[in-house]
């Protein structure tokens, strides 16, 4: 397919290469927000760093995490006492690279949370090129689609964000961070669904109606065209999405069971200090079975090279220390892993989030990936069949649209239930946030570009300005010409009136000559004589 630039495409790259504003770029799926993003990167002047959410995110755009970047923690972020790793604090190469940074490229934003987002500008005020100023005085771009999944806030963190901390924020999401207000971000919406380029009409009739499922504005023709997917068997090979843990566990437990290979169990271990309120919320099981021919999810950075959270794989030997997973045709160990969190609780006396320590969870890191929960799947393109089991009833905002837009056509699609009204759901915030629309250009934005056209004008003004005065030239010279036009043909027409009264004047002397000799032959003396002859 030939490379397409949208306007809003050509704003983004202006505003990247041209000023330093710091711009938001937002789109549902196929509007060409990743392909944006590495064009930005190939064409950039600039040394910029491209990060994302997680380890997957950061796979597909070639970056890295920001929790890997700049050294944070796993868990909340508060503004005024960020956790960094130790070794990102006595790391001097990470403080040089922050301060030489003239950009910074995030995707999948609609993942990152406001305190993270704070964190980040918390980072760079102090170490950036520019302290002091937002971010550091880095250009910060985000990209990504807030009508997706809202960001992940566990229980015991959710009074940071519901108003009730004074610290705290009004929402997790990333615009309700003090950082995107600050920085004045400039936000760009892409609106062409470069995928309608293709000529197959039942691909555009399935993109119009995930568009409008993402809106909230499903129309009767769009739950026909789900709904005619509905199918009471589920396809072989296929990935299942479904909307909770315990329905993902019951359908990976099935087809666990079903190989007749050796199981390995890893069991868990953690520190004494983990807090009760935390079972069942734990990165993975506590027992964590393994057998080779099993299909197994990938739930942590940097378990085994080449590895991140999120990568898919399946198991073709293992022990007790090591696992071995062919993924994208090759071979990857993955080994026990270690996760530190901070451990936070709501001071009912002084109205906040108070940090009381630091816990550990060990095990192997992974999950048996036959069914992922459908949070698990966002930012994933699933090039088989896919089996959506929404359950009851979805109960987040976007939920079924990231689930149903995982695939790129519809004959991929298989439903186990028709889908209902109440299954598409909106996030309120997130809608409020769309509406407030786009930026419009600022001076500092169209500067450039007026300065382009007024050199154009002025290399069109000069052309002009010559061809006017050729044309003058050329003008007198026709004149000149036409005015001796004008003399001969006026001496030619003199000419012609002497010729006309010559011609008369030849006329009479023949008729003179004529008649002289008529009279001459009726005289007889003259007959006579010349009869003699």
């Amino acid at each position: 397919m030939p490379l397409i630039t949208t306007n809003e495409m050509r704003r983004v790259e202006r505003l990247f290469h041209e000023t330093r504003k710091s711009f938001v770029v937002l789109g549902s799926a196929g509007t060409g927000k990743s392909v944006l993003l590495r064009r930005l990167v190939e064409t950039s002047h600039k040394r910029v760093e491209v990060l994302a959410p997680t380890g997957l995110a950061a796979l597909l755009v070639g970056g890295q995490t920001v929790h890997r970047f700049f050294g944070f923690e796993l868990g909340l972020q508060e503004r005024t006492r960020l956790r960094i790793t130790d070794a990102a604090r006595r790391d001097e190469r990470r403080r040089q690279s922050l301060a030489s940074l003239d950009a910074l490229l995030i995707d999948e934003v609609s993942m990152v949370r406001a305190d993270l987002l704070d964190a980040i500008d918390a980072v760079l005020r102090d170490h950036g090129p520019r302290p002091g100023e937002p971010f550091g005085g880095v250009q910060v771009g985000l990209f990504g689609d807030v009508l997706q999944l809202p960001p992940i806030v566990k229980d015991h963190e959710s009074q940071a964000f519901n108003g009730a901390w004074a610290d705290g924020w009004p929402s997790p999401w990333f615009f309700d961070s003090l950082a995107f207000r600050s920085a004045s971000f400039v936000r760009v919406t892409l609106n062409q669904d470069l995928r309608q380029c293709e000529d197959d009409p039942d691909v555009k009739r399935f993109t119009t109606s995930l568009r409008r499922l993402r809106e909230g504005r499903m129309q009767p023709d769009d739950f026909a065209l789900f709904n005619s997917r509905v199918t009471t068997r589920q396809p072989d090979g296929s990935v299942s999405l479904v909307t909770t843990n315990d329905d993902a566990d019951k359908e990976n437990n099935r087809n666990f069971n079903a190989l007749e290979t050796p199981v390995f169990r890893h069991n868990a271990s953690r520190d004494e200090n983990w807090p009760e309120k935390w079972r069942n919320e734990e990165p993975v099981p506590e027992v964590v079975d393994v057998k080779a021919g099993a299909r197994v999810l990938v739930c942590a950075n940097g378990a085994g090279p080449g590895l991140v959270n999120g990568s898919i794989g399946t198991v073709i030997r293992c022990d007790n220390d090591e696992v071995i997973l062919l993924v994208d045709g090759e071979e990857k160990p993955v080994h026990r892993y270690t996760w530190e969190f901070p451990v936070w609780e709501w001071s009912k006396v002084e109205k906040r989030m108070l940090r009381t320590g630091t816990t550990w969870y060990s095990q192997m890191p992974l999950k048996l990936a036959w069914a992922m929960t459908i949070h698990k799947a966002q930012g994933q393109t699933v090039d088989g069949p896919m089996w959506v089991d929404l359950g009851h009833r979805v109960w987040s905002g976007g939920q079924t649209y990231v689930a149903l837009s995982r695939v790129r056509r519809l004959g991929q699609l298989h439903l186990r239930r028709e889908l209902r009204r109440e299954d598409v759901l909106v996030e309120r915030r997130a809608i409020e946030f769309i509406c407030e629309g786009d930026t419009p250009p600022s001076f500092e934005e169209i500067r450039p570009l007026a300065a382009k056209i007024y050199r154009e004008t002025r290399k069109v003004r000069d052309v002009v300005v010559n061809e006017r005065r050729l044309a003058a030239v050329d003008l007198e010279r026709s004149e000149q010409m036409m005015t001796h036009a004008e003399s001969l043909l006026k001496e030619a027409n003199v000419r012609l009136e002497a010729s006309r009264q010559a011609e008369v004047r030849m006329t009479a002397i023949e008729k003179r000559v004529s008649a002289a000799l008529d009279r001459a032959r009726q005289i007889s003396w003259l007959d006579r004589l010349l009869g003699k002859f």
